[in-house]
């Protein structure tokens, strides 16, 4: 199906299509985007992505509703920038059961997409759209990687001193003791190719730091990673993500997703909070310029638009998860991230890695 989608952006759409590398250049890194998928889909989708295709060396594959896609490349002034429209009928909405609709709609754009990251057209895939569709169809046409039976949603979270990796950030709502280590292992390896820290320090959140804390899977899972290889520093709180006591902390996807939007929503009150106080309070006004000169920067430190989106890790392919109110800004960041990603070698560092760490941990 990717293969009759992506030949027909060769045909009477070739208007769309413009090619920024010149002959002798570095091939161009391709990016796949799910432009159906999102509350915000296709327009801000459309923006973000055309917004990231004006970069040097990117090459962008637009998944979608063809009339509606050329629709929004005229409404944005940077159209001719790199990128090819692959044609596609149907959409997984973001209120669908994720497996129902996936087996229904087996042309739906996140399966084409997902499909030409398999089959090697494209080096990393984007989508704003449903996550349990996400999941499914990363499972179902990527395949896991060796040893792991779920996939984790892979969140950074900024910190005073250093970036915390959190995972699994919302695709599992529930996590056996098993995969609670292999969430670890994929952390972990995470951490080290993409923060570049030798031995991460991993945590498992739980309601108390006691090794008496947690239920029967917590407790499980406690014994099989203090038994791992891994640098494994025991149980963490929620206070403790923010301190930063650990580089890596791995929880099930319900509670991560809650850490996750709870982590977004304060950051913005706190700033809201210290913008108003400080409006009102006369004998802070000399100060107030200043502060205000270093909100964008922790805004920015503190937005997901700003960091885009989160890896999904476990699948045999590079895939970015973004939330699913994502503006323009925050398409734009995470496919920025996708080749970042890309040109660093995430992938084949992240499976040799795993398949070093599978070996000596007994996952």
């Amino acid at each position: 199906m990717a293969d009759d989608a992506l030949a027909e952006t060769t045909g009477s759409r070739d208007h769309i299509v413009q090619t920024s590398a010149t002959s002798g250049s570095p091939q161009p890194v391709r990016i796949v985007v799910d432009v159906m998928g999102g509350d915000y889909a296709p327009t801000e989708i459309v923006e973000g992505a055309m917004q990231a295709s004006c970069a040097a060396g990117v090459h962008v594959l637009l998944v979608g509703d063809p009339d509606r896609v050329d629709e929004e490349l005229k409404r944005v002034s940077s159209w001719r920038a790199c990128v090819s429209v692959v044609p596609v009928q149907s959409a997984i909405e973001m209120d669908e059961k994720p497996i129902q609709a996936f087996r229904s709609k087996p042309d739906a754009s996140i399966a084409v997409a997902m499909s030409l990251l398999a089959q090697g057209k494209a080096d990393a895939l984007v989508t704003a759209g449903n996550t349990g569709a996400t999941v499914t169809a990363a499972c179902l046409i990527l395949g896991r990687l060796e040893g792991i039976k779920r996939p984790a949603i892979t969140i950074v979270i900024p910190t005073p001193e250093r970036q915390v990796v959190l995972l699994d950030a919302g695709a599992n709502v529930s996590t056996t003791a098993q995969q609670f280590l292999q969430f670890a292992l994929l952390g972990s390896a995470f951490a080290k190719c993409s923060l570049g820290i030798c031995e991460p320090r991993v945590g498992l959140l739980n309601v108390g730091s006691e090794i008496t804390k947690g239920g029967t899977t917590l407790l499980e899972a406690q014994g099989l990673l203090a038994e791992s290889h891994l640098n494994f520093i025991g149980n963490v709180e929620g206070n403790d993500i923010a301190a930063g006591k650990a580089d890596v902390i791995v929880c099930d996807g319900y509670v991560g997703n809650v850490v996750l939007k709870h982590t977004e929503a304060w950051s913005h009150a706190v700033l809201a909070m210290l913008r108003n106080r400080m409006s009102k309070n006369p004998l802070l006004w000399p100060g107030y310029p200043f502060v205000m000169m270093a909100m964008p920067h922790l805004r920015n430190d503190l937005s997901s638009a700003y960091y885009g989106g989160a890896a999904l890790l476990g699948v045999k392919g590079l895939c970015i998860k973004c939330r699913g109110n994502s503006r323009a800004k925050g398409i734009n960041n995470a496919i920025a991230a996708a080749v970042r990603y890309h040109r660093a070698g995430l992938m084949p560092q992240l499976t040799e890695s795993l398949s070093t760490t599978m070996k000596t941990a007994g996952a």
